[in-house]
């Protein structure tokens, strides 16, 4: 069974703040072109410059097969130390962090404008070019200056889940490895993996699972499977309390739904038609029978 992570972590906010700094960039290559690293800036532990203390975070999108590493679609330049894996994919952050696709990160920092980025003295290691061409050119760069206890990795990927626990009402986090199988394999058997199981209990002791998955493509993955996945793990029976979401391979939302003691919602993806399911899903617990149909 994968790792279990509770969605309850400590997260900070993902507004960012334009911090002003005079810094000198001196790029160096350390990656070879056909490494997942490429894409990975990092400071230098020589850099230094005025410190930059804007609040500044994201969702962490990886993907190996062009060497991106991206908070909310904006390049980064990491702290001295930051180390990324291909299988897993992983971040792995100075203070013994660890951050997959979906991760919300956040930290002390500041923003610079990628066409300028160049221009400034912050000493970076790693393929600058290639890292630029993962973002529009219009993007700002995040660069992190905080390292350690001054950054937050959270599994909260979107605020869904948390308007959701809200309705939920009070619950703790209980281990409860039979749901959590039943689940893993009920995500397997559609087609999708499950990144996150986490199961949580209100005070009446009924479960309350909270579920991220992972699907190829989400487009057809909700249009054919997602039911049929929500279906095994009892999502619609009369009662019932859960959280799923789903996210490509490169951790982006697609979609969430969530099912509380007096009601539910769902968060369908922006996108064509095609993406929408083949038999609408329930905002609302009573509407669990039009299904059925």
């Amino acid at each position: 069974m994968g790792g279990v992570r509770s969605p309850y972590a400590a997260t900070g906010a993902r507004l960012v703040s334009i911090a002003s700094a005079i810094l000198v960039l001196a790029g160096c290559d350390l990656f070879a072109a056909d490494t997942p690293s490429g894409g990975l800036l990092r400071r230098s532990v020589e850099g230094n410059g005025a410190e930059m203390t804007a609040l500044i975070g994201g969702m962490l999108e990886l993907d190996p097969d062009s060497s991106c590493v991206l908070l909310d679609g904006k390049p980064v330049v990491w702290p001295a130390g930051t180390t990324l894996t291909r299988d897993p994919p992983e971040l792995h952050l100075p203070g013994d962090l660890t951050a997959r696709p979906g991760d919300t990160i956040t930290g002390g920092g500041g923003e610079v404008p990628s066409a300028t980025i160049r221009e400034t003295s912050l000493r970076i290691e790693g393929d600058l070019t290639r890292a630029l061409r993962c973002a529009p050119p219009e993007s700002e760069v995040l660069v992190f200056w905080a390292r350690g206890g001054g950054i937050l990795v959270s599994p909260l990927g979107s605020g869904d889940r948390l308007a959701w626990a809200s309705e939920l009402g009070r619950a703790s986090e209980v281990e409860d490895p039979v749901l959590a199988l039943k689940i893993e394999r009920a995500a397997r058997a559609s087609g999708a993996r499950a990144l996150e199981v986490t199961v949580l209990a209100r005070n009446d002791g009924r479960p309350a699972p909270v579920v991220t998955l992972e699907a190829a493509d989400p487009a057809a993955y909700m249009k054919h499977d997602l039911r049929g996945f929500l279906d095994r793990i009892g999502y619609f029976e009369p009662g019932a309390l859960a959280f799923v979401e789903l996210r490509d391979q490169h951790g982006r939302f697609a979609w969430s739904a969530g099912r509380f003691p007096n009601g539910g919602m769902v968060h369908p993806a922006a996108g064509p038609r095609s993406m929408q399911p083949d038999h609408p899903l329930p905002a609302r617990v009573g509407e669990a029978s039009a299904l059925s149909g």
